[in-house]
């Protein structure tokens, strides 16, 4: 389980660094100065609001921190599927923010500290975008699509929970729709490997079965020409 989540937590990792990246190339074409994600929870962070904390530490989690990690997780979603503004209501942030504070201990402290980070990584993640041009933000969100089933399977049960009675345009009914995309997508990759073991297996049987008859024809063709050889010598006598 916690290979999983420092791996998802990787993954939030990168999904930030590509897009700025092509930010920080960006605002050097316009010297334009841009904006850095936090990477620890210091003085100038919203990460330690107190009053609003939801699972211990270090670093302690807050509301805002979660609340941000989904904001993050519909960003780069809406950008993956091309779909603006995808509606967050409250009823799935509550169910996010529970279902994070119960795993929060759980994880390694490199995760913690990315969910910890999230307000700072989301500010910098809105201040960055807009200096990207339109075809590097065709590459970064092909890096973001690659990323996504990772994310995909972390916050499936959130998902599954939310999607009754929220709208078309929720984050949730999004969501869901990507998690089924992914459902068939591994499922058809699936039987191709089946397919693919059962094919190697056919031709295993069959060079078996040719081998046998090989076999067992050399073995015939052998006593038929003993048997040649003995009655030619019966007659010779």
């Amino acid at each position: 389980m916690k290979r999983h989540l420092l791996t998802l937590a990787g993954t939030f990792g990168l999904l930030l660094a590509v897009a700025s990246v092509h930010a920080r190339i960006a605002g050097a074409q316009s010297n334009l100065p841009t904006t850095q994600p936090a990477t620890s929870a210091g003085p100038g962070s919203n990460a330690a609001v107190p009053g609003d904390v939801i699972a211990v530490g270090p670093p302690a989690l807050t509301r805002q921190a979660a609340d941000s990690a989904l904001d993050f997780i519909a960003f780069t979603a809406s950008e993956v599927r091309h779909v603006k503004n995808m509606e967050i209501d409250q009823a799935m942030r509550d169910k996010w923010a529970t279902y994070l504070a119960v795993r929060y201990p759980m994880l390694a402290p490199a995760d913690r500290m990315w969910f910890a980070s999230a307000p700072d990584t989301m500010a910098a993640l809105r201040a960055d975008w807009p200096r990207i041009g339109w075809v590097n933000r065709m590459t970064v969100r092909q890096h973001w699509a690659e990323a996504m089933p990772g994310i995909l399977q972390f916050v499936a049960p959130v998902v599954l929970t939310s999607q009754e009675g929220a709208s078309r345009q929720s984050l949730a009914r999004h969501l869901g729709d990507m998690i089924r995309q992914q459902q068939l997508i591994n499922l058809v990759r699936q039987q191709q490997q089946s397919a693919a073991t059962a094919r190697d297996l056919a031709v295993q049987k069959e060079l078996f079965n040719n081998g046998a008859r090989s076999i067992t024809l050399q073995t015939g063709m052998q006593s038929m020409a003993n048997d040649t050889i003995n009655l030619m010598h019966s007659y010779s006598h």
